[in-house]
C-alpha cells in the first residue's frame, strides 16, 4: 500500500516537471508603430474632468465607498438604554449572534 502510494506520488511529480517547461513563454514585443490621435492637453483635461466629476480616485486603481457617520444625533446614554431595551425583548443577545 505504501509502495503504491509512493510510486504514484513519483509519477506525479515528474510528470509535473516534464509539464513545467511547456508552461514557459518568452515576452512579446509589438513593434507596431503607435500613432495618438489625441493631444497631451487634450488627455490632460479629460482627466482633470473626471476627477472634478468625482468619477474618478486615486488613479481608478480602486474606489472606496466611505461608511457613514457612525453615532449621529444620539447620545451614548440613549444607544445603550435602546440596546437593553431591544435584548429585554429578545431582539438581542448576550452571547454570540444568532439569526432570526
Amino acid at each position: 500500500m505504501i509502495r503504491k502510494s509512493f510510486v504514484l506520488l513519483a509519477m506525479a511529480a515528474i510528470a509535473a516537471t516534464a509539464a513545467a517547461p511547456a508552461f514557459a513563454d518568452d515576452i512579446t514585443i509589438d513593434n507596431s508603430p503607435f500613432q495618438s490621435t489625441r493631444s497631451r492637453a487634450e488627455v490632460r483635461a479629460e482627466a482633470m474632468q473626471a476627477v472634478s466629476e468625482g468619477s474618478t480616485q486615486r488613479g481608478e486603481a480602486y474606489v472606496v465607498e466611505q461608511p457613514a457617520p457612525v453615532g449621529l444625533g444620539k447620545t451614548r446614554a440613549q444607544v445603550r438604554d435602546e440596546f437593553a431595551q431591544s435584548r429585554s425583548a429578545g431582539a438581542q443577545f448576550a452571547g454570540e449572534y444568532q439569526a432570526p
